[in-house]
Parts: C-alpha cells; structure tokens; sequence
C-alpha cells in the first residue's frame, strides 16, 4: 500500500526531484521500494482529523499499476547509477525479483561501461553478484541473447586473482550448488568438495601458501579453506600454519585452523600428531591443538597422556560438541565439573536429557552450583541447557529439596512461563507453607507499618533479592492448599489462609497479600459437584472483608488473556463477555454472590470494550488488510 493520498504520477515526480536534488537519499529510496524477497504492506489508521479522499484511499493498487510503478523506479535507480560500482553491485542483487526487461535494460547498462571497469575489490564484489545473477536466470524466460550478453560481461570482468573468484564456492551460497540439475545432495556436495580442491591448487600455484592467508580474509567462510587445505593429500602446510596460528585472535585464522586441523586429522588419525614436532610446543598450544580435535574418551587420554597433571590446560580450551561423546557423556560431564566448566557439563546433561539417557542428580546439582559460585559465566549460560536440567532436577524423586529449591531462587529469571518453565518446588513451598509466603512478600513490599520518612535506599543485593521475589510471587500459578501429587485439600486451604491473614495483618502486609493471593486463585480447580471453581475458594472469594482477593482474582483474569489482535466486529470480547456472565451466574447460584458481582463488572469491562471496538470500525477506525 502506497500509504498516501498521492498519485503515482504524483509520487514520480517527488522522487525525481529528490533524485535531482539529494541522489544519494534518492538512491536508499528507490532500492527501498523495489520488490523484496519476503514483503507485505497493510493499511494505516485512517487519520480522523481530517477529510480524506475516500475514493482514492479504498481504491486497490492492481499488479499492472504496482508493477508500471517499479518499472519507474527501476529507471530512476539506473539514471542514479552511472559508473558506480557498489550502485550496480546493489542494483544488481534485486534483478532477480524484477521483470527480465528490467534485467534486459541493465545487461544494456552494464555492456556501455564494461570495457572501463578496472579490476579492483568492489568489481569482485560485482563480478561475484552477477555470477549468482547468471546461475537464478539459467532457468528463467529471460531471452537467450541476454543470457549471453551478461556471460560476456561476466568474463570481460572477471578478477585475475582467483582469491575473488572462489569466494562464494568457499561458503553457504555457491550458486553452482544449488545449479538447478539434476544431482541429488550428496553427489553434489562431492562435486563441490572436488571444486574446492581444485581452487586451494590454484591458489597454491598463483601465490604459495601467502595466496591462501590472503584468500582466509576473502572467502565466505574461512572454515572451509581450512577443510580443503587440509585434504589435499599430497601436501603439508603443517609447520606453515601450525602452531603459530593456533593462539590467533583473528575470527577467521581461528575458523582456517580449526578446519584445517579437523580435516588433516580426520585423514591421519593419531599418527599425525606424531609427526609433529610437538616437544618444542608449548603446553598451551598442545591443549589447543587438542581442543580442536573431536571430543572423545580417545581424546581426554591423549590429554592425559601429553599434558599429564597439565591436562587442564586442555579442558579449559575446549568448546566441544557434545554429540561426539554421545555414548561418554557422563564421563565428559564428571571431567568438565573437576575442571571448572560448568557450561559445557550443562550443555552435556542437557543433550543425555534429549536422548532419555539415565538423568544423574548429583552432577546436576555440582554443574548448577558451580555456575552459582562464578558469577561472570551467568551472563554466558545457555538458558535451555540450564533450564531443561532444572527440570529434570525437579522430577528426579531422588534430589535434595533444599538444594533444588535454593537453584530455583537463583536462576527465577529463567524460569518463566516463555519458556515452559517455572520453579515447582518454590511455588509449592508457597501453597503449602504461609510463613514462607510470607516472608518472599515482605521481600519485595513495604510494610504498611513502615514509617515513610524513615525508608531507606536498599543495596544491590537486596534489590536483586527483591526482584527474584517478585518475580516468583508474579508468576506464581499453584493456589494454596495445592498438594504434591495436584489434589486440592479444602482444610489445608483454610488453615492456610487464616494463618497469612494473621501474620500479614499484624505485619502490615494484609493488603498486598490478599491482591496476591486473590490472582493465584484465579488457578484453582473445579469442585468435585460440577461448580466451575472450588465451592472452598468461591467461600474465600465471597467473604465480606475480600474485596482486595476479588480485585486481585480479576485482575489475574483480565490480564491473562495477554496480547490479542483487535477484531472489528469484537467476536473475542464478546465470548469473553458472555463466558463470565456465565460464571458469574452459576456462582451466583451457589450462594456467592459479591463474587458474582465482581465476575459481571468483569463481563461488563469486555461488552463496553467490544461496544467501542465496533463503533471504531464504523467510523473507519480500522482497516481489513
């Protein structure tokens, strides 16, 4: 959708005149609104304020006008383009979304300056542009004539050195790859390993092996030119490359040699490290050298074997897959959790969880804790591994409560309901124990109690207290009275909360705690004779002095619809509407009646919403796509 009352006659002119007066705007512009790969457009609100065309606005742009006007554009972009070689390149990379006359009157451009292109790093960058160009249009209606034009200019300005040539077949998008032929995926791949050979030859002969560090920086993934270097079996750049380059800190020297040392390894085996000159290695390089090999027991043995008591050096270097020890995982885990790598015996315990390996407890609670006592790594921690080993840790029958529930407080922020997550064990503690319940509300509230000019600034660590404890009282979802196998007992509910209003009325939290509780009951199950909620809640609910519970019940029930799209005719605020009049009624016949009449102001919020809703689409508030 334009998104203006403007013609297009109007909106041309505007962009001619920006193209006259400011071309490097006009330029981002016109590339804007070119066809994207993955595009949509959807009408604004229309603005009240003032009288609108209404015609023009509801009239629908058909595929002939949107495409005259991209034709347009296209035609202003190449006036802007000239002989700049990044305009072209970028020019260049949105043809295959555009018409082939479009494609057609650019080859047209391209052939007038081909002959004054000068080989340079952003002509590669051109070069390397229209090669994919070439590869999407082999199969295409574009005209036989322009597909041999466009191989012309493409040879005519293909780079000398061939570090410019291969640098897409050295990643993700070598477009000979994806050639539309015949071969399956695998015979493929083997082609393109072949190429790849082939390429690291070239090079090698062009400029010896200062050819493939020059061509580390250039090639899309530096990973690859360390494979292929590293299968070439009639060469050895061992001491070119090795160990100089293992301490790099240079992204793509590190991706080279990782590639290089897991190829040339995986042609070798372990005589190859005999070959090396490893006595006058450092032992620093050594873990390394290690660290970059597949993480097996044959592995952590020759660590042994190299570094002995320095095998630490080792395991403090690694970054392993954890697949590679899929059958040695408990042993990986013990190994990381004595070197102090907590992470990485997480990420192994959360694979053994996804393969339904037997889950062990005690390396569980050792791995949490030792991220608990390193503080630096929190920032670090991948948040599935940590939770799903929460999570198992929470339904071992075996482990220790109180540690579990201490790792609960300590990783709340991860376990929220986005994720699927939530501390069991806390929250339980919550329905079951009101001392502790509260105790976690005066964490995070002021007492009433509590004079204001006599407040205090708290410390970081109490804030971070304070918030854990909020944290875990907001997403609480097990209401009191909630038993461990999730039956509802009626006497401990009661008990429960006669007990918190006592102790949260003498201690001034009163109000609060009832806000609170009344939104976990918004939880609580049905009663066994058929009523919706349990007759005991409903009781609890409807009590004179309960004002704050009901506010806090409705409030938990009008927040957990969430985010929603509005629908014009309000279909969802109606049923919702409908749905607690329902409630209302049937509590209402149980004899609750001051909770009937919170669920109907309830219901009646959603019928003035839906009312409002309807009247704004009337009065064109709100546009269909």
């Amino acid at each position: 959708m334009p998104q203006t009352e403007a013609s297009a006659e109007k909106r041309k002119i505007a962009i001619t005149t920006i193209a006259r007066e400011q071309p490097k705007v006009a330029w981002k512009l016109l590339i804007s609104l070119l066809p994207k790969r993955h595009q949509s457009s959807m009408r604004t609100y229309r603005p009240l304020f003032k009288n609108t065309n209404s015609e023009r606005l509801d009239k629908t742009i058909n595929q002939v006008e949107y495409w005259q006007q991209i034709a347009c554009y296209s035609e202003l972009a190449r006036s802007l383009m000239k002989d700049d070689i990044a305009r072209l390149t970028e020019f260049a990379s949105t043809l295959h979304r555009l018409p082939n006359d479009q494609t057609t009157a650019f080859i047209d451009t391209l052939e007038s300056i081909s002959l004054s292109i000068k080989p340079t790093g952003e002509t590669a960058k051109l070069w390397k542009t229209l090669k994919v160009l070439a590869a999407k249009m082999e199969k295409t209606e574009l005209s036989k004539n322009d597909k041999l034009r466009l191989a012309k200019i493409l040879s005519a300005i293909e780079p000398i050195n061939p570090s410019y040539q291969y640098q897409q077949l050295f990643g993700h998008n070598d477009p000979e790859f994806y050639s539309p032929d015949d071969d399956d995926w695998n015979e493929k791949a083997k082609k393109q390993a072949v190429r790849r050979r082939n390429a690291i030859k070239e090079l090698l002969e062009f400029g010896g092996a200062n050819a493939i560090r020059d061509f580390i920086e250039l090639a899309d993934e530096a990973v690859f030119v360390g494979c292929s270097l590293g299968a070439l079996p009639d060469h050895s750049f061992d001491s070119e490359f090795l160990p100089k380059e293992l301490m790099s800190d240079n992204p793509r020297i590190q991706q080279f040699i990782y590639g290089y040392v897991r190829e040339t390894f995986r042609r070798k085996r372990w005589p190859w490290l005999g070959q090396l000159d490893l006595g006058s290695w450092s032992r620093i390089e050594i873990g390394k050298l290690l660290a970059l090999l597949p993480f097996s027991s044959e592995t952590w043995d020759k660590a042994t074997e190299l570094l002995g008591d320095l095998a630490v050096e080792y395991w403090t270097l690694v970054n392993p897959n954890p697949v590679e020890a899929i059958n040695d995982l408990p042993t990986a885990t013990a190994k990381l959790i004595e070197n102090d790598q907590p992470l990485l015996a997480l990420a192994c315990m959360n694979i053994g969880i996804h393969v339904k390996q037997p889950f062990n407890v005690k390396q569980a609670e050792q791995a949490l804790c030792l991220l608990l006592k390193n503080k630096e790594l929190h920032g670090a921690a991948d948040r599935h591994d940590v939770m799903n080993v929460i999570k198992a840790l929470q339904q071992a029958p075996d482990a220790d409560t109180e540690t579990v529930a201490m790792i609960e407080w300590h990783f709340l922020p991860l376990l929220d309901n986005d994720y699927q997550g939530s501390p069991l064990l806390l929250e339980h503690t919550l329905a079951r124990k009101p001392e502790f319940f509260c105790n976690v509300v005066s964490l995070c509230y002021r007492s009433d109690n509590e004079q204001k000019n006599k407040r205090r600034e708290l410390t970081e660590e109490e804030k971070t207290i304070a918030q854990n404890a909020w944290t875990l009282l907001y997403n609480w979802r097990i209401p009191p009275g909630t038993q461990r196998d999730n039956s509802f007992s009626p006497t401990h509910f009661e008990e429960w909360n006669a007990k918190v209003k006592k102790i949260t009325s003498d201690l001034g939290y009163l109000s609060v705690a009832s806000i609170l509780i009344g939104r976990v009951l918004f939880y609580s199950q049905a009663d066994p004779d058929g009523l919706w909620i349990h007759k005991t809640v409903a009781a609890a609910l409807n009590e004179r002095d309960a004002e704050e519970i009901r506010s806090g019940y409705i409030e938990q029930a009008f927040n957990s619809r969430g985010a929603h799209w509005v629908d014009p005719e309000a279909k969802e605020e109606k049923e919702l509407a409908s749905l607690y009049n329902h409630k209302a009624e049937s509590v209402e016949n149980a004899g609750y009646h001051r909770f009937a009449v919170s669920l109907r102001q309830l219901a009646q919020s959603y019928e003035t919403e839906a009312e409002n809703i309807i009247k704004n689409a009337d009065s064109g508030g709100y546009e269909d796509d």
